[in-house]
């Protein structure tokens, strides 16, 4: 359930602290008082990308080139990134909240769940219910980036009013840095909901419009590591929020959940393998990433690594397998970058805050 958000401070800033403070005000009131300036926000949304109208991701995404996709890797972040992200995370417009409830299938008896209540879950364990919720909700994102080489992520269907939304990381869609013109081609971009040993059960659901936040596309800033996808209606099946149902979601709500389920297909993890084609999940309470009160990433204690990028933290998941996304896998703690041995000492994995621009990049999206 969701808990109240907790108030951060540290003393012995000093001088330091009168310093960010200085800088953070003014910005934090103008990016409020000036739309100008609110857009130019890295919590603002960039610029997106369309698909063509004659794009056909599914004759591309055959059998073999799914089976064959590498699982993207998490990125580590070394104890200067980690810095960097907390620095530059001192902008924000602050747009409050924003939350919709989840949704049930059509077909809602066929696709009732449960959210396997329980204790701690920190190291991954398979789902194993195929065809019933929170699976249904929960898929692998196909990309192909311009060397022509095929990806996967994590991702998942989120109440939308175009009732045909998904939530994933920024890194997923997009590098990270360079602009609007990096984004990954939309025509090679694919979900498949439910994907259980590769087969997607469900057929495949055509990307139509991508979209990050300014942060993500032109600085690659992990403060703002989120995405959404709009996807095409099947012909048989339809609009894939009616077909496979939706999460709700409760942004701008803190960082302090209890019993978060995180959902990913994750191909490696800490000192262990996965799948990759298979669900996992890890269940704990997310807090605060730093003390820093300015820093709103979220962190939990799960060793899913490489493909569960993007994959949903979700709150309040309740009987029927639905709940509220609160985060998406985006990095974990790499101490020393040169040996990549060292990228698990930290047993955390991380979230962007998704607050403003989660917010922004939702309505963009779901709106587009």
């Amino acid at each position: 359930m969701i808990s109240r958000h907790r108030t951060k401070f540290r003393v012995g800033f000093g001088s330091s602290l009168i310093a960010v403070l200085a800088l953070w005000v003014p910005q934090s009131a103008a990016g409020a008082a000036e739309p100008e300036r609110a857009a130019a926000l890295p919590s603002a949304a960039a610029g997106g990308a369309t698909a063509s109208s004659g794009a056909d991701a599914t004759s591309y995404w055959t059998p073999e080139r799914r089976a064959a996709a590498k699982a993207t890797p998490l990125p580590g972040l070394s104890a200067r990134e980690i810095q960097r992200v907390i620095k530059k995370s001192t902008v924000s417009s602050r747009l409050g909240r924003l939350s919709a409830p989840p949704t049930a299938p059509a077909n809602k008896a066929a696709a009732r769940g449960d959210s396997k209540a329980g204790a701690a879950v920190n190291k991954a364990r398979p789902w194993g219910k195929a065809g019933k919720q929170p699976a249904l909700t929960t898929g692998r994102l196909f990309y192909r980036l311009p060397d022509g080489s095929g990806h996967t992520c994590s991702a998942s269907v989120i109440h939308a009013s175009n009732k045909n939304t998904l939530w994933t990381a920024g890194h997923c869609v997009h590098p990270g840095g360079g602009g609007d013109g990096k984004f990954y081609d939309p025509d090679y971009m694919t979900f498949a909901p439910d994907d259980d040993g590769g087969r997607a059960p469900h057929g495949l659901w055509e990307a139509a419009y991508i979209n990050t936040t300014k942060g993500w596309a032109d600085d690659g800033d992990f403060a703002q590591d989120v995405a959404a996808v709009e996807v095409r209606p099947q012909s048989d099946r339809g609009n894939i929020q009616e077909f496979a149902g939706s999460q709700g979601y409760h942004f701008g709500y803190g960082q302090d959940f209890s019993n978060v389920t995180f959902l990913g297909y994750p191909a490696a993890g800490n000192g262990r393998s996965f799948p990759g084609d298979q669900l996992t999940y890890c269940r704990d309470n997310t807090e605060d990433a730093s003390g820093w009160w300015w820093d709103e990433r979220l962190q939990m204690v799960c060793d899913m690594g490489q493909g569960s990028s993007g994959g949903p933290w979700i709150d309040d998941l309740n009987g029927d397998g639905l709940g509220y996304i609160v985060g998406a896998m985006s990095h974990v703690y790499d101490p020393d970058p040169n040996d990549p041995d060292n990228a698990w000492s930290d047993p955390h994995g991380f979230s962007s805050n998704h607050g403003d621009g989660a917010i922004n990049v939702y309505k963009d999206v779901a709106n587009h």
